[in-house]
């Protein structure tokens, strides 16, 4: 895999669109996009924000479609899956990419969605969860997340900088051409 042409999802869930409403949860000392352009010093970045869950999973069985084969080759796959705008514009952006790996913060539905968590065990290329608070010092519920045991690593509590973290991890799996 060449290092400079690979690609890396970074996928954000519930209630991140709104972030900036919750700054007593969420503080960060740099913006979202600062640390996207930190990532896309080792990769291109493709981002995806979804407030629903099958949407999160449709999502992932793209990426791994991708990753086995040209999704456009795969016609019985794509007739399964929701067409909707949203999707349909997710899947021209990776067509054909080499993707090194997903970063995904799935937010609220880290501790309930058994759907995400098996989609997660589905996709074969390094994944890396990450929550930008410490779900430790957080609510009890919290505590408890059902996606951690089918991705390859958790960052917890370093904010948005965990994204970059993530993109690090995944670039370093990477081997030298």
């Amino acid at each position: 895999m060449d290092k400079k042409r690979a690609s890396i999802i970074l996928i954000e869930g519930p209630n991140l669109n709104l972030i900036d409403l919750r700054p007593k949860i969420y503080q960060s000392k740099n913006s979202n996009s600062e640390i996207f352009q930190k990532i896309e010093q080792f990769f291109e970045l493709i981002y995806f924000q979804s407030n629903y869950e099958g949407e999160f999973v449709d999502i992932l069985q793209l990426i791994e479609i991708n990753n086995i084969q040209n999704i456009s080759e795969n016609s019985n796959f794509l007739e399964k899956i929701d067409k909707s705008e949203k999707i349909l514009g997710f899947l021209k952006k990776i067509e054909k990419k080499n993707i090194a790996g997903v970063i995904i913060n799935p937010a609220a539905l880290t501790h309930y969605s058994i759907a995400l968590s098996d989609a997660l065990e589905i996709l074969t290329l390094p994944k890396v969860e990450v929550h930008l608070t410490n779900i430790y010092k957080r609510e009890e519920f919290r505590h408890k997340s059902v996606t951690a045991k089918n991705v390859d690593f958790v960052i917890s509590g370093a904010g948005n900088f965990g994204y970059y973290l993530a993109a690090e991890y995944i670039y370093n799996l990477i081997p030298i051409c």
